[in-house]
């Protein structure tokens, strides 16, 4: 797949075509690069030096670090059009955490230093970046609280939620399922839980009425049932 340029590019959610000006537009053109990602690939590993920050154009990626026993917590789910990388800028100059793409994927990278330009010279960008960080920061403190407070049940229902919100829907053989299709350890890396835990309440849910399971795929049914047991945590707020 080839890029377009960045002032004919379609995607609606990229940073760069947003919130920065025709100028920059055309100087970030030269400088960035498209990278084509394999799934099951890493984008970057936890502790690999910064060297820039990418932008998806196509593709779904989940971001991770490593805890304790090197026990991997999946922080985020990301898809075209989002920003991955930015958790690496500051002084320590290495990326916490890594990345790896859960499909066939298209990335734009652009340079550090260009991109640091960038964010001296479009206002608007930095703006728009800083409330895309408090966003994160909120979203962090909610899965903060949910991993220490929330039954199993409730872990995966938020999980599911997310996924739903997150990405657009999949059509297959004429209905809709989530538009993520994840292994069943990944949930387990998202919610905290054991994978044995994650398989019975993935079980229990089918036998409810409240999903239905169709290998990897996961058809949500009664939307309001998983809201229902984690409305006392709050709103579920995607940044």
């Amino acid at each position: 797949m080839i890029l377009p340029h960045c002032k004919t590019c379609d995607s609606q959610n990229c940073f760069i075509n947003r919130f920065t000006t025709p100028e920059w537009k055309a100087t970030i053109d030269k400088k960035r690069v498209a990278l084509r990602i394999k799934k099951n690939d890493d984008l970057f590993r936890e502790g690999d030096p910064v060297n820039g920050i990418y932008f998806i154009y196509k593709g779904q990626f989940k971001v991770f670090n490593s805890g304790y026993k090197n026990k991997t917590q999946i922080v985020r789910l990301a898809k075209s059009g989002n920003i991955i990388g930015h958790r690496g800028f500051g002084s320590l100059k290495i990326y916490p955490i890594g990345a790896t793409a859960l499909s066939q994927a298209t990335v734009c990278f652009i340079p550090e230093k260009t991109f640091k330009e960038a964010l001296k010279n479009n206002g608007e960008l930095v703006f728009e970046l800083l409330n895309f960080y408090a966003d994160e920061l909120r979203r962090a403190e909610y899965k903060l609280r949910s991993l220490s407070q929330m039954s199993a049940r409730q872990k995966l229902a938020e999980a599911l939620l997310t996924i739903n919100e997150i990405f657009d829907s999949e059509v297959f053989e004429g209905e809709e399922y989530l538009g993520l299709q994840l292994p069943r350890q990944d949930y387990a890396d998202i919610t905290g839980s054991s994978l044995e835990e994650v398989i019975r309440t993935l079980s229990a849910f089918n036998k409810e009425g409240i999903i239905s399971l169709v290998g990897k795929r996961i058809k949500i049914l009664k939307l309001n049932a998983l809201k229902e047991m984690i409305s006392s945590f709050g709103p579920l707020k995607i940044p």
